[in-house]
């Protein structure tokens, strides 16, 4: 029995993320790139209203490519000049909150080839300002197509998988940033004044 449903405020749906909070649900919209917060009810998981925050790295922009339907590449396609088409705009398709504090979300774009790093308010549930990008890959110059991340739960490494490359990478150790918001927080810093502020 379905009790409950928003629009993603975007195209081609793929993720979902709850805040360590649970006060809120982000949405990963892979065609358009764009983030989207919605709130949650703690008590029951419900949503309790429409989108309240919206992220789009394009800032606006219309999409380059075209869609599949209206004369785009087909994605099963890997050669050069598929690659190509896919990554001339942004594709978020994954959003992963660090594991410390949860206010630093890593954002794969296959599209651009590198893993966003956002500021992740969680007081407000809202997507900051972008504080860095990271590389997907081991920068070969050959195509990666970032997808997925995740946080070794021991060390301080995370791990890439990458599409259009078929190759999972370890391209960075945890950066400065995750660091200095955990040990912020227990000073009771704010995370952009440690962090972030340059960046605003």
């Amino acid at each position: 029995m379905q009790i409950g449903e928003v629009d993603a405020g975007g195209t081609s749906t793929c993720y979902l993320t709850i805040d360590r909070e649970q006060r809120n649900l982000i949405a990963v919209n892979y065609w358009d790139s764009s983030l989207v917060v919605i709130p949650l009810s703690k008590s029951t998981g419900e949503f309790t209203g429409p989108i309240h925050s919206v992220y789009d790295p394009r800032q606006g922009k219309a999409m380059m490519a075209a869609a599949k339907k209206h004369g785009g590449v087909n994605h099963s396609n890997n050669d050069e000049s598929t690659i190509a088409q896919r990554q001339v705009d942004p594709h978020s398709h994954a959003l992963v909150l660090d594991p410390f504090e949860g206010c630093v979300a890593y954002v794969p774009d296959l599209g651009k080839d590198l893993v966003r790093e956002f500021w992740y308010d969680k007081e407000s549930g809202r997507i900051g300002c972008e504080i860095n990008t990271l590389p997907s890959g081991l920068s070969t110059g050959k195509p990666d197509g970032p997808r997925y991340f995740e946080f070794h739960p021991k060390f301080n490494v995370a791990y890439v998988v990458n599409e259009l490359s078929s190759t999972v990478s370890i391209p960075f150790l945890l950066c400065d940033c995750i660091l200095a918001t955990f040990f912020a927080s227990r000073q009771k810093i704010s995370y952009l004044q440690s962090c972030c502020w340059s960046k605003l």
